[in-house]
Order: structure tokens, then C-alpha cells, then sequence
């Protein structure tokens, strides 16, 4: 999507310490929020890297690339902090800094939440088109790889097209008959 090569826009000025400051304090209110963690589909790590690189694609055609810090990362999304309001279902493209490899990996999503937080500080959350390895880009606890395996095979059957099975069987050798249901998964 993006061959720009221009020099992301800072949204946020903070120094390594305030912007660490901000994002522990973040961290810390989000935990006494944890019930709606439940419903989350994706297992959510912080993502400890000053930046990552968001090119918004707004619906008038223009594009603006961002330097944002990134608040945590999921296979199935990214959460940044941004200084202004982005409308939700903004297209974009996030440049990821991979772990093992000194390289990035593109790849498209778009904007399904931007909350409030502070002044003009705000919490932007993105899904991606296509889930990632997450071990790719932090390093994880055995619980959270765990997690990870699971939440990918949970993926892999529901993204195989396979859909469960339900079987009906009537057994009519009852006088009253008997009705069976059976779940196959």
C-alpha cells in the first residue's frame, strides 16, 4: 500500500521515560478493567518498542504516515497512542519491527476503536487483515505460547470452512420413539 518515504509524523513528542510513564499508568488503569479481557478473542502483549510506523489512508484519498508508540500486540491487532481522534473503519498499514530478524513486516488493517484517554492523547486499537505469528515479534512465556497455539488452532477451524455438525436420529424401535442429538466439532 505505502511506497511513501517521507519521514513519519510524531503525533505525540514524549521522551522514552514519559512515554513509558504514560503506557505503565495506562496498563495499570486497563487492569482494573480486566472483566472485558474475557471477551477478548486474542491474547494481548505489551509491545516494547519506541515506535512502529501507521500509514492512515483516510476515505478522501489522503494518506499521513505515523511514528506512534504502540501499546500492545495481538495476532489479530495492534494498539497504538495517537494524538488525535481517527475515525473508526480509517484503512491502514502498520510496519512491524520483527523480533528474531533485524527487518518489518507490513501488513494492512484498519481502525475498529480510538478512545479518549487524555488531552489529545488517544488509544487507537487496529485488526489486521490477516493474523501474525506473535512469537514474531515479542518473546513469549510458555503460558502465553501456549495461549498463542490454541488461539491459532481455534483460528485454523474456523477459518477452514468447516462448520459443525449436527445429527438428528430418530430411533423409532421405542414405542415412544427416541430423539438423539449428537454434536460433532
Amino acid at each position: 500500500m505505502s511506497n511513501d518515504t517521507s519521514r513519519p509524523i510524531q503525533s505525540l513528542r514524549l521522551s522514552a521515560a514519559d512515554r513509558q510513564r504514560f503506557l505503565d499508568d495506562l496498563e495499570q488503569r486497563g487492569a482494573l478493567r480486566r472483566q472485558n479481557a474475557q471477551n477478548r478473542r486474542s491474547l494481548r502483549v505489551p509491545f516494547n518498542v519506541e515506535s512502529v510506523v501507521v500509514t492512515l489512508m483516510h476515505g478522501n484519498g489522503q494518506t499521513v504516515r505515523l511514528a506512534v508508540p504502540p501499546r500492545n500486540i495481538s495476532a489479530g491487532g495492534l494498539a497504538i497512542i495517537h494524538g488525535q481522534f481517527v475515525y473508526p473503519d480509517t484503512r491502514c498499514e502498520v510496519v512491524l519491527p520483527m523480533r528474531a530478524r533485524r527487518s518489518a513486516m507490513r501488513i494492512t488493517g484498519r481502525v475498529v476503536r480510538c478512545d479518549h484517554i487524555k488531552g489529545v492523547v488517544h488509544e487507537v486499537s487496529i485488526v489486521f487483515d490477516e493474523p501474525i505469528a506473535l512469537e514474531d515479534f515479542v518473546p513469549l512465556t510458555d503460558a502465553q505460547r501456549q495461549a498463542a497455539m490454541r488461539e491459532a488452532e481455534r483460528r485454523a477451524r474456523t477459518n477452514s470452512g468447516a462448520r459443525p455438525l449436527r445429527v438428528l436420529i430418530a430411533d423409532a424401535s421405542e414405542p415412544q420413539g427416541k430423539l438423539l442429538s449428537i454434536w460433532f466439532e
